[in-house]
């Protein structure tokens, strides 16, 4: 699949260098913002599956884990990216900063699975969110933020240009995370994740 992609990704190079020659000063100005996108995309859905796969461990049923991780990062992440249309950038930076703190956390979570293993269905799901509301509203806060950041630095129309590079990182985010969790396993893809997001808070 990758290898197709990148097949029907070489047919359109040709468009692309011409866009290149003929906006490369604005593009060059832009790139941190497209590194920053990209990466926000690539890092979510690395540790969306991640966080899916872990839970099922504790919950104890595939169907009921996807629909909680995949609710709390749904709504959470949706109220951070309205949070992040009225945050300073400090806030936003320290935001950045908690997702960071709350990812390496998310890491030792998993040696405290063995304490609720009794507890009711319910109960279960209901401890989950409350594990991952926070970074999900974290988690939601960059995109948006770096969005508002280059069209106000910049013009309207960089919004949908960063956009774009976010949905082709989130498209190939997941198969690769599917791929790297099953050759190397599961805390090497959430490692990466959390690698991904210092860079970010780098950038």
């Amino acid at each position: 699949a990758y290898v197709r992609a990148l097949l029907m990704s070489l047919l359109l190079l040709p468009f692309f260098i011409a866009f290149l020659g003929s906006h490369r000063r604005e593009l060059r100005r832009l790139l941190p913002f497209v590194l920053a996108v990209m990466l926000t995309g690539l890092g979510y859905f690395l540790i969306e599956v991640v966080l899916i796969e872990r839970y099922e461990i504790f919950i104890g049923a595939p169907v009921v884990t996807f629909s909680t991780i995949l609710g709390t990062l749904l709504i959470f992440s949706g109220l951070g990216s309205l949070w992040s249309g009225r945050a300073t950038p400090a806030r936003a930076y320290l935001a950045l900063a908690a997702v960071f703190l709350m990812l390496v956390s998310q890491q030792f979570m998993p040696n405290l699975f063995h304490l609720g293993a009794a507890l009711p269905l319910g109960v279960k799901v209901l401890l989950v969110v409350v594990a991952v509301a926070p970074l999900a509203f974290c988690m939601g806060v960059p995109f948006p933020f770096v969005l508002r950041l280059g069209k106000d630095r910049y013009n309207e129309s960089s919004a949908g240009v960063l956009f774009a590079f976010n949905s082709v990182a989130s498209a190939l985010a997941v198969p690769l995370a599917m791929n790297i969790s099953t050759s190397f396993g599961l805390n090497t893809t959430f490692g990466a994740g959390i690698i991904i997001y210092l860079v970010i808070v780098l950038l």
